[in-house]
């Protein structure tokens, strides 16, 4: 293994494994500075458990291209922003996900306003249900679980790109733990590998 392939796991166990976890047990609007200046840091390094996985780093200048096609018009200065904004937000859904298993979610939920809820339950009541398309460029996580906490039952779509041999077993773990967590939240719900389990979305489209 060549030494920067051996540098990023140990910086991936120590992200992971110690920090993410560690800046979900200080108070909220604390760990919500410390994920952004992570996001900040993960940007200027072009740090990524995708690029660690591959061998090259790839993800702020794929993101920067997507900008210009989503914002043709805002110029570099703006795209760069953007992209910018890309790893601050990852890095926020990271720490999210890291308070499932934290005291400080009912807090959050007990802050939270919903918009159009009633509309939902009572499709769920009548047996309906709705899909849910999103651009993943903020964070779902918090989203779904704060749905689910108020009464909407949510299956969400996950893929097992994150259990490839090539991730750190760091991230794995932080994935699995993020999966699990989630679902002890939806209402009954499930995070589902599209790649395993096509049936159980077929099934849940046809409810």
């Amino acid at each position: 293994m060549r030494f920067w392939d051996i540098l990023g796991h140990s910086i991936q166990s120590l992200d992971y494994g110690f920090l993410l976890p560690a800046m979900a047990k200080t108070p909220l609007f604390v760990g919500e500075r410390l994920a952004k200046i992570r996001g900040v840091f993960n940007f200027f390094l072009d740090y990524d458990w995708r690029s660690v996985a591959l061998g090259h780093r790839f993800v702020r200048s794929g993101t920067y291209q997507a900008m210009s096609l989503l914002s043709p018009g805002s110029g570099s200065l703006g795209r760069m922003v953007a992209t910018l904004h890309r790893f601050i937000h990852y890095s926020r859904e990271e720490w999210e996900a890291c308070l499932l298993s934290g005291k400080y979610i009912q807090t959050i939920f007990r802050q939270s306003t919903f918009k159009g809820l009633d509309k939902l339950l009572e499709y769920q009541k009548d047996g309906r249900g709705i899909v849910l398309l999103t651009c993943h460029f903020d964070s779902f996580v918090m989203g779904i679980i704060l749905l689910g906490m108020a009464g909407l039952r949510v299956n969400a779509v996950s893929s097992s790109v994150v259990e490839d041999s090539r991730v750190h077993t760091s991230v794995q773990k932080f994935y699995y733990d993020k999966y699990r967590n989630m679902e002890k939240f939806m209402n009954g719900g499930k995070v589902v590998h599209f790649e395993r389990n096509l049936r159980f979305f077929y099934g849940a489209l046809k409810r």
